[in-house]
């Protein structure tokens, strides 16, 4: 990646392996909130190369992948944010130490006049502090170690040294607060105050803001089953964080293109959240064979199928918790169903886009014929 800065602009760059996309988009909101114009790019969808053409453009925000940053010789952002880096491409690189490595090359040229915002919560982030040139600002849940962090409904912001600036975000009345998402809205805050924005701007397009499709996205309700499309996630990672976000018990459907994974950190978040896994595509018998003997394993042939198996396996889990014979009154039980795959689509799918608007269609097909059945 060697491109031409005209006039010195000013340029955002957003990294990690889970997150960038939501976080590009909440930085580009916020800049339009204040009146800023932003090309936004980059891996978000168009090339950054067509942003530098722009006559009229000076400020950039830009999702960066790994396979952009192997290219990177002389780019330079006035403030990069690294999200995290967990497994992820290993059917790409040789082994985790060279992904890794390559997603710090987003630091590569910076120097003590640029930023660096970098996650506390996630090892791989935060240890880059130590190595790079620029000035680091870390955001977490550790109001003793961040510069931004999360509290009780409150993001605060304690950056005085960095820009004058003392102060805090309330999110006591906005409806998404699950730690995935703070923790992107903490990450995006910090680039955008290196970015000039002020924080009133930054608070009212965090409240407006709207998730983006297949990313934990709730997609309705069959029988008090909730359906959830995470088709995003195509890493181990990602699903453990969506498990954390979507109430328990759990049937996750797991399944796709193998990318080189080591499955077993999804053992004790399993263990923990999951009721019943079904399993499809390529992945589907290294999967069982790691998570085998932790909750029942169901194997399913297509999407249709697995949203028919998910289905009964939570109505099942369900109608046995529904009510308490003791009592003989409704208990207070939720079951959800989550497609967060763990794998990429492309096995049997275009993309991961693809893989949960057919998701959706199955879903929808399903309840239309358990309404026609109870009618």
């Amino acid at each position: 990646m060697k491109l031409f800065k005209p006039q010195k602009p000013r340029i955002l760059a957003i990294t990690g392996t889970n997150g960038k996309t939501t976080a590009t988009s909440m930085c580009s909101a916020a800049a339009s909130v204040s009146g800023i114009k932003a090309f936004t790019g980059g891996n978000f969808g168009i090339p950054f190369i067509d942003g530098v053409r722009e006559k009229d453009c000076s400020n950039f925000i830009l999702e960066i992948s790994s396979f952009q940053l192997e290219w990177v010789y002389e780019f330079n952002s006035d403030a990069a944010v690294l999200l995290n880096v967990q497994d992820d491409h290993l059917d790409r690189y040789e082994n985790f130490d060279e992904y890794r490595l390559t997603k710090y090359k987003i630091f590569k040229n910076h120097t003590i006049n640029d930023t660096a915002i970098l996650n506390y919560e996630d090892y791989n982030a935060a240890i880059v502090k130590d190595i790079i040139g620029s000035l680091p600002i870390l955001f977490g849940f550790d109001e003793n170690k961040c510069n931004i962090y999360y509290k009780d409904e409150t993001i605060y912001f304690k950056l005085k040294e960095f820009y004058g600036i003392d102060d805090k975000i309330s999110l006591k009345d906005f409806k998404d607060k699950r730690k995935f998402v703070i923790e992107d809205m903490m990450a995006a805050s910090g680039a955008l105050l290196a970015f000039g924005i002020p924080l009133d701007a930054i608070e009212k397009s965090f409240k407006d803001y709207k998730l983006l499709k297949h990313r934990v996205e709730f997609i309705g309700n069959i029988d008090n089953i909730n359906f959830y499309d995470d088709s995003k996630a195509t890493n181990p990672a990602a699903v453990i964080s969506a498990l954390e976000s979507v109430k328990s018990p759990v049937v996750l459907i797991l399944g796709g293109k193998d990318k080189g994974f080591n499955y077993d950190i999804l053992i004790e978040p399993v263990k923990k959240h999951v009721r019943a896994c079904i399993l499809i595509g390529e992945t589907a018998d290294m999967i069982y064979k790691t998570l085998n003997g932790t909750v029942d394993m169901i194997r399913a042939s297509d999407m249709n199928d697995a949203v028919k198996k998910a289905y009964n396996a939570a109505l099942s889990e369900f109608e046995s918790h529904a009510y308490s014979r003791a009592a003989g009154s409704p208990v207070d039980f939720q079951c959800s169903v989550l497609l967060s795959p763990a794998s990429s689509s492309f096995d049997m799918f275009k993309d991961y886009n693809e893989r949960g608007e057919v998701f959706k269609k199955c879903f929808n097909k399903l309840r239309e014929t358990e309404r026609l059945i109870k009618a």
